[in-house]
């Protein structure tokens, strides 16, 4: 289920592509960097104050689930 994909299976998929480890690692990176500024337009979004939090929450537990925060 997709709610289950961890860090682990996307670095495995990267290996079975024969995608240099490097070039995971700086996927990963450039995805770290990009959370704060997601918040960012979520926070600024016409979103509910309901459906903010949920999305926040949301990054914040898929974030966790790929070793990103």
């Amino acid at each position: 289920k997709k709610a289950r994909l961890t860090r682990k299976d996307f670095e495995e998929l990267g290996q079975a592509l024969k995608i240099q480890k490097r070039v995971i690692e700086n996927c990963f990176e450039r995805l770290d960097q990009a959370i704060p500024k997601i918040k960012l337009v979520l926070n600024a979004s016409f979103l509910s104050a309901d459906l903010k939090k949920r999305y926040e929450k949301l990054i914040d537990l898929r974030s966790e689930t790929l070793g990103i925060l």
